[in-house]
């Protein structure tokens, strides 16, 4: 949209409606001349705006001349742009060098070994990522590092089956539950009804598993991580539509992750999975980083639980650092942060 077509109609302002002021009236602005609402705007906001002044020197080289005239980009929660400097730096690099399969043993492919670490080694450190703490996995993007948790994730049903109930450890300091009797502790998936489609996703593969699902609105989240640490989500089907009910859909505490009732508490945990996203992608709303630590601090003996971050939408444009909150699972797509390539995303593992 250009900014001639943005103001043949009266920009509206919403602002954030409280109890008291439900009824008011949204804020009509005068779109006014572009160079004086650039200037009114950089009075108010030059401290904090721009890099530093980088974006006024570098914007119409890096992106702006890609644009058409009176045109700007604000669709970054869909995709990042790249800068012209970094695709001339891409080229550059692909043709000065040869880059091989890195699982061979040649000087093409040692070097693509050597710029794959290179480049885990960058994303941990953007992120501020101790790397004896985390791990990256390069993906396709956030979506196919959402299914690979559910694939792998050790959901346990609570039933006897022979064997383990679940799909395999998440390492060796988490072992998943083998039943030794007809009934155990059946693994939860606890997700906010704000989620991307490929979180709700994960809920396919612990259905499947038969673990017990919870779409919980943020209201619910926050009540059920204020509950004693045994509690389970109250959530009822008219609540919460977006719930996958298990069984007979009744999501009552009478449910209870009691660890005094676990007979293997001693060797083994039962896995539970809570998935959120730290910024809604279609209403951009943040949910609180501190939840993780809320919800790890339910795990005891008996029930272990992990961290689902989503951080697509909320890594385009805030700092995410993992030596201050620690997620279990943070899933990413490059091309939101910087446009290109597409089809490139990490997963980012805790240890």
């Amino acid at each position: 949209m250009s900014y001639r077509d943005a103001c043949e109609k009266p920009l509206l302002v919403h602002g954030n409606p409280g109890p008291s002021d439900s009824n008011e009236r949204p804020t009509v602005l005068a779109c006014g001349n572009l160079d004086e609402a650039k200037n009114a705007f950089m009075q108010q906001h030059a401290d904090n705006y721009g890099y530093q002044g980088w974006i006024e020197q570098h914007w119409h080289h890096e992106l702006g001349a890609r644009l058409g005239p009176g045109q700007h980009y604000l669709d970054y929660t869909g995709a990042g742009q790249y800068t012209t400097s970094m695709i001339q730096a891409v080229m550059q690099e692909l043709t000065s060098s040869a880059f091989g399969n890195p699982h061979s043993r040649n000087p093409s492919s040692s070097r693509s070994t050597q710029e794959v670490s290179k480049a885990r080694a960058q994303v941990l450190q953007h992120f501020n990522a101790d790397p004896d703490e985390y791990y990256v996995v390069f993906t396709k993007g956030a979506t196919e590092g959402l299914k690979m948790v559910g694939e792998f994730f050790p959901w346990h049903s609570g039933q006897h089956t022979g064997g383990s109930c679940c799909s395999r450890p998440l390492n060796n300091n988490h072992k998943c539950k083998e039943s030794s009797s007809s009934t155990g502790t059946r693994s939860s998936y606890i997700y906010t009804q704000a989620n991307h489609k490929s979180v709700l996703g994960i809920g396919a593969y612990a259905k499947q598993a038969g673990a017990s699902l919870y779409c919980l609105n943020r209201e619910q989240m926050h009540d059920w991580l204020a509950a004693p640490k045994e509690a389970l989500p109250q959530t009822a089907a008219a609540e919460a539509p977006c719930c996958r009910q298990h069984g007979n859909g009744n999501f009552s505490s009478s449910h209870s992750h009691g660890g005094s009732q676990n007979s293997n508490s001693s060797s083994t945990s039962t896995c539970h999975l809570v998935a959120y996203p730290a910024k809604d992608n279609y209403e951009g709303q943040l949910y609180p980083l501190e939840w993780i630590e809320q919800v790890h601090t339910k795990s005891d003996s008996s029930n272990h639980y992990f961290v689902v971050l989503d951080a697509a939408a909320h890594a385009a444009t805030h700092n995410l650092d993992l030596s201050q909150i620690k997620p279990d699972f943070v899933p990413l797509s490059f091309y939101k942060l910087f446009g290109y390539p597409s089809g490139l995303g990490a997963l980012v593992v805790r240890r």
